[in-house]
């Protein structure tokens, strides 16, 4: 996990492209005349769900994105792609959509070393996610914000802290809870928001 993945020889798949124009669509649709420009002017113009891509390319749209709408436009992204993607039929709430994350980026991508995620459950509602993708930290804090949405009906409640960084690798330290438990945690106070908090640079 800690070696940095190469994007040569890499493709993505046309149904992660698209989950990027569908991110910006629902959370900031002004952009979205901008990311399609992004995609053509990375070499991905009208990308296809069906079709493969180079990861190289795909990974350029992001720095782009970055550069040009910052860290928030693409940690939204990241909450809509994991609330829109196809997740195995066994996963069964946050700490099992966080184990099962690595095989679902993996059916995204094909061919070179696309890199990866590993899960750690630390306990009953906690754990580590290694993430050591070529993505940046930003996607990877709106997956997890995500999943916390999309799989977190009666634990909705998502806190991420950013615990180590190591090459192009970051580590999350992960809790979810239930909005019971968190009003109580909270005393009233309303500093955490469902589906996680973050700090606001990477």
């Amino acid at each position: 996990m800690s070696t940095t993945p190469t994007t040569e020889a890499a493709e993505v798949s046309g149904r992660a492209l698209q989950s990027v124009l569908d991110g910006v669509t629902r959370t900031c649709g002004g952009f979205e005349a901008r990311t399609l420009s992004l995609f053509e002017r990375n070499g991905l113009p009208e990308p296809k769900a069906d079709e493969w891509y180079p990861l190289g390319r795909y990974c350029g749209v992001y720095e782009d994105l970055l550069s040009t709408t910052g860290h928030n436009i693409v940690e939204r992204i990241g909450v809509q792609t994991a609330r829109t993607a196809a997740w195995p039929r066994a996963v069964d709430g946050v700490g099992d959509a966080l184990d099962a994350l690595d095989a679902v980026h993996r059916d995204r991508h094909r061919g070179g070393d696309v890199g990866g995620y590993e899960f750690t459950p630390t306990g009953e509602r906690t754990g580590r996610l290694t993430c050591s993708t070529p993505y940046p930290v930003a996607l990877e804090r709106g997956l997890v914000r995500g999943i916390g949405q999309r799989f977190g009906a009666e634990t909705g409640f998502v806190a991420i802290e950013e615990h180590t960084r190591r090459g192009d690798s970051v580590t999350f330290d992960v809790q979810w809870w239930g909005a019971r438990e968190q009003a109580v945690r909270l005393g009233g106070r309303s500093d955490a928001i469902a589906g996680g908090h973050a700090p606001a640079d990477d």
